[in-house]
C-alpha cells in the first residue's frame, strides 16, 4: 500500500507542482480521496484480477480533475507557490580555488 501511494503521490505532484507547495503538509479532503481512488485502481490490477468499470471511470475522472487543476480551472484551498522569478545559478561559474586537475596532474594518463 506504502509503495502504490508513494506512485500516486508523484502523479498528484506532477500536476499540482507549479502552483502549490509540494509536498502539501495538510491536503484537502479532495486530495486524500482523489488519491485513494488512484490507490484502489492501482491495487486491483495484479495477475488475475482487472480493475472493475466504476474504478477506470473513477480513475478517468481523478486524473482529468488533476489535469484541470494543472490548467488552473480549478483551485484547492492550499497555499500557493510563488511565482517563478528569473532562473537562479543558471548562468557560469566562477571559483577561486586552484584547480585540482591540470594538464600537469594529468601527465601520464
Amino acid at each position: 500500500m506504502a509503495r502504490c501511494q508513494r506512485h500516486r503521490g508523484r502523479l498528484r505532484c506532477d500536476h499540482i507542482r507549479g502552483r502549490y507547495f509540494v509536498p502539501i503538509a495538510a491536503p484537502p479532503k479532495e486530495i486524500v480521496r482523489a488519491t485513494c481512488i488512484l490507490a484502489r485502481y492501482d491495487l486491483a490490477q495484479g495477475e488475475n484480477m482487472d480493475p472493475s468499470e466504476e474504478m477506470s471511470k473513477a480513475r478517468k475522472d481523478v486524473i482529468s480533475w488533476l489535469e484541470n487543476i494543472a490548467k488552473e480551472l480549478v483551485n484547492l484551498d492550499v497555499p500557493a507557490a510563488e511565482p517563478a522569478g528569473p532562473a537562479v545559478n543558471s548562468g557560469p561559474r566562477m571559483s577561486d580555488r586552484p584547480r585540482i586537475m591540470t594538464d600537469d596532474t594529468l601527465r601520464g594518463w
